[in-house]
């Protein structure tokens, strides 16, 4: 190889790969990265300066790129919820980048730093909002679907002070009960947050989270969508409906925000008088992200007479969704007698009193009792005399453990059947659970058990002095006869196991299957040694004195799973008196072949695992990234003549550390269009440095002639230089978006032959060819032929107009337009004869629209259809346009109108002079029959009115009694007269006293003459007195 295309040496150890360590330690957080340094490959010459600069370059773009991989994989992984570290954290980052950019003294180094300075920001704004932003998105409305949602121009109508709870009955859950089921794709401690955040809601309301079961129709599923943080708004009713927690997401406080919108709640700033409260600026909002801060209106907000809550859960905070770090998007009033703090809104930490309250009144929850999680509690209550009351408790116990109630004190008041007194307790989690009994009077059994985890407890006076007392305890251990299912030590997750505690599971399963036993969390008292003597949980095949150890485990640590030998597991659970941890979570289901059965989805080949399976694709194929799809490998050479290709795995994330080419070739002297329908790439437009799309428009490797892609926004249609296109996709080792969707098309000039049809002009487009008229013909419905056209400028005094193919009925897909202009003084009437257009109620299939001026922005005179005559139109200035438009269908015989030009108007005297000619066609015909025109002339304040005629000639008469030219010194002609005039004299010049005149001309129907011209001005002073008329 020629040494001036040799890769130069990085260092002496001319293959060794470099390492670069980054420190980064501030007072809440270290960062350690270490990464291969990949040396530039390059085919360009270089002179050894060149090249070392080149390589410096190369050095700082990796490493900055590892310093924003650590920035979000070890940033995000820390709980930096306080904006104050996070400007601490871009103070550091900002004094990093400057040192690396202190070695650059090359323009090229210096550019890279400066790019990639901005590649670690927009990751540093990422962080910043990850709370907020990259959370919440929409509020998987579909912005459509609910209640007519299109009609949002109706969201600003009558203000109502409510709180944002859905006004729609039909998306509250039945009973306040919500079935769900975690994704198996969540970590033991993401579901356990997942289950605390439903706790928080059950804690002090009446809404009842439980897990699905075969009957349950609707219910909702904890999984990851595009969307990051998400949820519908209250009960989709129609099966299942997701609360998505994305990247960043999984966090106690957002995950309450995101159930209470599945409860039915809307953001809090959404009411329709939020205005009062806060401030929104739009122009700090990330454009995609505006729709969120759209106020709602009262048919879809009804919070039941419940104020403000600039403390709920469910208000956004000020940086939500913010363009830039720390620019407010949303700020609260500061109203009198306001305690919160304004700066302190969105917060995600817990319920606010008006959230409960909100909850409560929503779905119609008692006003007394709770929802009990404890291994053990009490709970009572007296009535007051005449004061009705209804109570609900609701007590739930860990996986595995039934509940034991004790009444310890009873005094009901006797009814038939204990109608409207009575204690009922219900063996499950609402009141269609089956019932334990219902009591009154003084009789009631001293125990009561569950069945399972849950029992549900009401009590009810009609008015009388009743009471009772009760205590429960959660009883571990029992028979179980499940598929699957979870088994909980007591009080996990909330509460430390009880000391002295002896547990036994014995679980059974179908026939002919064996138990996979999975552990979710352990964390029990450890032992010094292997035998775990203290606390410990001991798993054995088979049930009773015959069962045999499999093993004993305590501690944390566990293996990944238990495989039985039968279908009968026993769980014996043992603590002493001394030490108590969290417990354990375990978790299992019935082992069988899945790849025996047709529901395993795998496109190719299915391979059996313990407690699963996994799917594999035939050579020449690839696993989609939702594990079950296989398809082609990405890349290869195409040949077609139209068709797409996608990233890997679309319509999902593709996978990482990916590299797909596609070659298109089309036939000779064709070219390739190449036209972007979906695209979320990593990066920053502009720096594409980690993921890509490239496209090299003449087929080959040449990079100067290669265009790069990478952000959300689509790339404009491309078209091949030739007959070829190269297309490379890559992605890094990092972050993953949803990807691509690119159509292909060869194009040809269809305009080329036969001039692609057309009857005027062929153009050619991408993929295809569109046909135009020439000015003044439409393009027919073939979208091919003209016919003369509906275009029209009118300037002419008087005519007629009709819709095309009148009296036929007119073409679909019509846009026709008539302007018509007169002279200054004059207006334009219009006079439908005939008439008749599509009908509709609001005319919005086909119609005539009217407009006073010259545009569609001008005031609407008027918009018809149907086959009512539309009243005489006039203009109140020089011009008017009228509008035809139809649709595509149910055309009818149109329209035939005619238009003539009115005299008479309010004409405004400026310092410029203006002509007023006594008739539009003044010097080319005479003046016609019974003319009755009147001009108002009107100046500013403080400021005369001038009249000087250039050319007057009307009927003669002795006293101008039959065409004439008066002229009032006022507003009307009850004004003082200054002269009436006819024949050939030219009046003198007039001048108002005041700012206004009055011009009044008439004729009869016996003469007419050539008629007059005069100019008008406005005027400040009065010259030569003697010039003018008295």
């Amino acid at each position: 190889m020629d040494s001036q295309h040799q890769l130069h040496p990085l260092s002496s150890t001319h293959a060794q790969i470099m390492t670069l360590t980054i420190y980064i330690t501030t007072s809440f957080f270290k960062i350690y990265l270490s990464a291969p340094f990949i040396p530039l490959a390059s085919t360009q010459s270089y002179t050894n300066d060149q090249f070392q600069n080149t390589k410096k370059t190369h050095l700082l773009n990796n490493s900055l790129k590892i310093l924003t991989f650590g920035l979000e994989n070890e940033l995000f992984s820390h709980r930096l919820n306080h904006f104050k570290e996070i400007h601490y954290l871009n103070k550091v980052l900002t004094e990093e980048l400057a040192l690396l950019n202190s070695i650059c003294q090359e323009k090229t180094c210096t550019n890279t730093v400066s790019n990639m300075s901005l590649e670690v920001q927009r990751k540093l704004n990422l962080y910043t909002n990850s709370i907020h932003k990259n959370l919440e998105q929409v509020d998987y409305l579909q912005e459509k679907k609910v209640n007519n949602l299109r009609d949002w121009k109706k969201r600003h109508d009558k203000v109502r002070h409510k709180r944002a709870a859905t006004a729609l009955k039909e998306r509250l859950w039945d009973y306040g009960v919500i079935p769900y089921t975690i994704e198996s794709r969540f970590t033991p401690r993401q579901k356990n947050m997942m289950r605390s955040a439903m706790e928080t809601w059950e804690k002090d309301t009446c809404i009842i989270f439980k897990e699905k079961e075969p009957e349950d129709k609707d219910y909702i599923v904890f999984t990851v969508r595009a969307c990051g943080c998400c949820s519908y708004v209250g009960k989709k009713g129609d099966g299942e409906q997701t609360v998505s927690i994305g990247k960043y997401c999984d966090r106690h406080g957002i995950i309450v925000h995101e159930l209470g919108h599945a409860i039915g709640f809307w953001h809090e700033h959404t009411r329709p008088d939020r205005d009062q409260y806060v401030e929104i600026f739009l122009d700090n909002v990330i454009t995609n992200s505006k729709n969120n801060f759209n106020a709602l209106n009262s048919s879809e907000i009804n919070s039941l007479g419940e104020p403000y809550d600039f403390e709920s859960i469910m208000h956004y905070g000020r940086l939500q969704f913010a363009k830039n770090t720390f620019q407010d998007t949303l700020r609260a009033r500061r109203l009198p007698g306001m305690t919160f703090s304004a700066d302190s809104i969105g917060q995600r930490v817990k319920l606010s009193p008006g959230d409960i309250r909100q909850t409560n009144l929503l779905y119609n929850c008692p006003s007394c009792g709770s929802t009990l999680v404890a291994t053990t509690g009490s709970f009572n209550f007296s009535s007051k005399l005449g004061q009705p009351e209804v109570c609900q408790w609701r007590i739930k116990a860990s996986y595995g453990e039934r509940i034991k109630l004790n009444i310890t004190s009873f005094s009901i008041t006797v009814s038939d059947d204990c109608e409207r007194n009575y204690l009922e307790i219900r063996d499950g989690h609402y009141v269609k659970s089956p019932s334990l009994g219902r009591y009154c009077g003084n009789n009631v059994p001293d125990v009561i058990l569950s069945s399972g985890r849950r029992m549900w407890i009401e009590f009810k006076s009609n008015g009388g002095l009743d009471e009772f007392s009760a205590e429960y305890i959660t009883l571990c251990g029992g028979d179980i006869k499940k598929d699957e299912h979870f088994i909980n030590s007591q009080g996990y997750p909330n509460e430390r196991y009880l000391p002295n505690s002896y547990c036994v599971w014995n679980i059974t399963v179908k026939e002919n299957f064996l138990v996979i036993i999975k552990f979710e969390t352990l964390d029990l008292e450890a032992s010094d040694d292997t035998e775990c003597k203290y606390d410990y949980l001991e798993v054995r095949n088979g049930h009773g004195d015959l069962a045999v150890p499999i093993g004993r485990y305590c501690g944390d640590d566990h293996p990944e799973e238990i495989v039985s030998s039968g279908n009968k597991v026993s769980l014996v659970f043992v603590s002493d008196s001394e030490i108590q941890k969290f417990g354990f979570s375990v978790h299992y289901i019935a082992e069988t072949d899945e790849c025996e059965t047709d529901e395993h989805g795998c496109d190719h080949v299915c391979i059996n695992t313990i407690g699963s399976f996994r799917c594999d694709c035939r050579i020449g194929y690839e696993l989609h990234s939702n594990g079950k799809t296989c398809k082609k490998e990405c890349g290869g050479q195409i040949t077609e003549m139209k068709g797409n290709i996608t990233s890997p795995s679309f319509p999902d994330n593709y996978p990482v550390s990916k590299v797909c080419t596609w070659y298109i070739t089309a036939p000779k002297d064709n070219k390739i269009i190449l036209i972007f329908t979906h695209f979320d790439i990593e990066g920053n437009e502009d720096r594409c440095y980690f993921d890509y799309v490239s496209v090299n428009l003449i087929g080959d490797n040449d990079p100067r002639k290669t265009q790069y892609f990478c952000g959300n926004n689509l790339p404009k249609p491309l078209i091949s230089k030739g007959n070829s296109m190269k297309i490379e996709f890559k992605s890094d080792a990092f972050d993953i978006k949803s990807g691509f969707v690119a159509l292909f098309s060869i194009d040809r000039n269809e305009c080329e032959e036969r001039n692609g049809g057309c009857s005027h002009i062929c153009k050619n487009t991408i993929g295809s060819y569109q046909c135009f008229c020439r000015d003044g013909y439409i393009l027919q419905s073939d979208q091919h032929s003209c016919v003369a056209g509906c275009h029209r400028i009118i300037s002419f005094s008087k005519g007629n107009i009709t819709s095309p193919n009148f009296p036929n009925p007119y073409p679909r897909r019509l846009e026709c337009e008539w302007h018509f202009s007169t002279i200054l003084g004059h207006r334009i009437m219009l006079s439908f004869k005939e008439f008749d257009v599509e009908p509709h109620l609001e005319c919005d299939y086909d119609n005539v629209v009217v407009f006073d001026g010259d545009s569609k922005n001008s005031a609407t005179l008027g918009k018809y259809c149907g086959s009512t005559f539309p009243e005489q139109i006039i203009s109140s200035g020089t011009t008017m346009l009228l509008q035809f438009n139809t649709d595509n269908s149910g055309q009818r015989k149109g329209f035939r109108a005619e238009h003539e030009t009115i005299c008479g108007a309010i004409l405004e005297a400026t310092f410029e002079k203006q002509t007023l000619l006594s008739h539009p066609e003044f010097s080319k015909q005479n003046y016609g029959f019974w003319q009755d025109c009147p001009w108002l002339f009107e100046a500013p304040d403080g400021f005369k009115v001038e009249l000087e005629f250039d050319n007057f000639h009307l009927e003669a008469s002795g006293e101008c009694q039959y065409d004439s030219v008066a002229v009032y010194d006022g507003d009307s002609d009850t004004a003082p007269s200054l002269g009436v005039f006819c024949g050939k004299s030219v009046p003198p010049k007039i001048m108002s006293s005041k700012n206004v005149l009055f011009l009044h001309f008439l004729t009869d129907n016996t003469v007419s003459r050539k008629g007059f011209q005069l100019n008008f001005r406005c005027i400040a002073r009065v010259s030569k007195k003697t010039d003018y008329v008295d």
